[in-house]
């Protein structure tokens, strides 16, 4: 699944309304042995806290979702989410992932979208470049796996030397050719992060390459590289990808971080940030909210003020990050909001929009 049939499906979920029946958010880590069982339990916890009526449409539902899952899944999949419900107002949508998703099992009468959030957060788009001596890869990784590659194999010049070439005219022309070949695919790597709205590159390959590309590369690539991976040219794109993957995972934890570290420096100000559920929800209300920085804490009680920010964020198109570990946040509350304008800047603004 591409991050852009992601965001439409978070946006369809959202919009959902409520019915008697209750929906059945479903997340399972296909790699996890103990997944099933944790399910499982998870099931006979939710059907001990809804009425027979609802019991009977959950039954229903989780009959449903254990003739799917894992039975008609992709092969490559590692892990799914399965948002079902039963009743007047049907509904059986089934996402896919070569990234994992924690086994987990929400019932309630709205969808829990917050695992799905903190994915799209950790698995963003890149692209990534694969260099070898006689060959280049580039790739979109989207929530982990390939959603484009492009092949470029450097031009054969070794069976013209010694029949038109001297060998140093062989190696002059071969460095000319193979750094116009780097140009190249430096030039289609510019255009896939212009096009696609990417933000980070990845690097990997051949060592002795990859330092050719490196210096060759444009200042304003330079700055979206996160990493460079070493590659053998016999390795397959989905090993290249998962060697990059954990890389990437700490550079956004990093990016992470810097964002917690701005929000303190804008409530240090006083100006434009807020923290805490209260104060963040209004901002979300407002339409003030520039970021919403929240984090991921796995405390259940914490589960329904989550959602709800998220989904106010989601409405608005408003930016999610998610936060693994930051005790300067949890200080804060566990969320906070950037703003767009200041707090006490909203009736102004008002104004100046009904007179515009």
């Amino acid at each position: 699944m591409e991050i852009r049939q992601l965001q439409n499906q978070l946006r369809t979920l959202i919009e959902l309304d409520e019915t008697e029946s209750p929906i059945v958010s479903y997340f399972l880590d296909l790699e996890d042995p103990d997944g099933s069982r944790i399910v499982r339990e998870q099931i006979l916890a939710a059907r001990k806290a809804v009425t027979p009526d609802q019991r009977a449409a959950l039954d229903r539902t989780i009959d449903r979702i254990d003739h799917h899952v894992p039975w008609k899944l992709d092969e490559s999949t590692r892990s799914v989410a399965v948002f079902a419900r039963s009743g007047s107002s049907p509904l059986f949508v089934v996402m896919e992932f070569e990234a994992t998703l924690p086994t987990r099992l929400v019932v309630e009468s709205t969808p829990a979208v917050f695992p799905l959030i903190e994915l799209k957060d950790n698995y963003h788009r890149y692209v990534l470049m694969v260099c070898n001596e006689d060959s280049a890869r580039v790739m979109e990784v989207s929530l982990g796996s390939v959603t484009q590659e492009i092949w470029a194999r450097r031009p054969e010049l070794r069976k013209r030397v010694g029949r038109e070439w001297t060998k140093l005219h062989y190696q002059n022309h071969r460095r000319d050719r193979n750094e116009r070949f780097i140009k190249e695919k430096i030039a289609l790597v510019e255009r896939i992060l212009a096009s696609g709205g990417h933000t980070h590159l990845m690097l990997a390959g051949n060592p002795r390459v990859l330092a050719q590309v490196r210096k060759s590369l444009p200042k304003r690539l330079a700055n979206k590289l996160v990493d460079v991976i070493p590659a053998a040219a016999r390795d397959r794109s989905s090993d290249i990808v998962v060697s990059t993957l954990s890389s990437f995972i700490e550079h956004e934890e990093r990016e992470s971080v810097a964002s917690v570290h701005l929000l303190q420096r804008e409530l240090r100000r006083g100006g434009l940030a807020v923290c805490g559920y209260g104060e963040s929800r209004e901002a979300l209300e407002r339409g003030q909210a520039d970021q919403l920085i929240i984090l991921a804490d796995r405390d259940e009680t914490h589960a329904e003020r989550r959602e709800e920010l998220v989904k106010l964020a989601l409405q608005q198109d408003v930016p999610v990050e998610v936060v693994q570990h930051s005790e300067e946040l949890v200080e804060l509350g566990c969320v906070g909001c950037l703003l767009r304008y200041e707090t006490r800047a909203p009736v102004m603004a008002a104004v100046a929009q009904e007179a515009a």
